[in-house]
């Protein structure tokens, strides 16, 4: 992306609001972790009309000095900000808007039922509710952890994958019918699709 993909303008708002969003109706509270024009991510997230002041409250925007390592190391500086004793951490990339707050709801309910299960990865389901061959490669985020794998993820070197770490524990697929889980805007052509991709997804739906 030729731009700062944070501040990209979506349906009148800024992209990251729109990841922002389902994360804060399906949690308490909602670590967003920065790097590269970090003051710019927290001057948007404190000045924004489309979020109220209450939501405004429960975000905590921190900032990760050593985002260049990658991206494991803002999954690191996140985990470490989250306030309190939680059960469990939702991870999700900022440039992900399209998640739908249900895919939260079905991941938590999977969580709960589920309590020997460490890490639960959202997958699309196909129609028949049976995952195809091609579905098992269609996994995204987010991701819910429990928290008692947090310390092992905060113990691994920095430059490890989020992927890589999460394999040595306990996991299971959610399947969801949600496209939004697996599409991230890395490229020009995937944010001018967006809108295209959205409608194709309601039609289908």
């Amino acid at each position: 992306m030729r731009e700062w993909k944070p501040a990209l303008p979506w349906k009148g708002e800024p992209l990251i609001l729109h990841a922002l969003r389902p994360a804060l109706k399906a949690t308490g509270q909602v670590v967003l972790v920065g790097g590269y024009h970090f003051d710019v991510l927290r001057r948007l997230v404190q000045s924004t009309a489309a979020i109220t002041d209450a939501e405004r409250g429960r975000i905590s925007v921190v900032e990760n000095g050593g985002y260049s390592t990658g991206m494991f190391s803002s999954v690191q500086a996140g985990i470490s900000n989250v306030r309190g004793k939680v059960d469990g951490l939702f991870i999700l990339p900022g440039d992900m808007p399209s998640v739908r707050a249900a895919t939260f709801s079905e991941l938590i309910a999977a969580f709960e039922a589920r309590q020997e299960i460490d890490v639960f990865t959202p997958a699309l389901a196909t129609s028949s509710g049976k995952r195809s061959t091609e579905s098992r490669t269609k996994k995204g985020h987010p991701v819910l952890v429990r928290s008692r794998i947090v310390p092992e993820l905060l113990a691994a070197d920095a430059r490890s994958i989020l992927r890589d770490v999460l394999r040595r524990f306990s996991a299971s697929i959610v399947e969801v019918d949600d496209p939004g889980i697996a599409l991230d805007i890395d490229v020009e052509s995937d944010f001018s699709r967006l809108g295209q991709m959205e409608g194709e997804w309601m039609k289908g739906g």
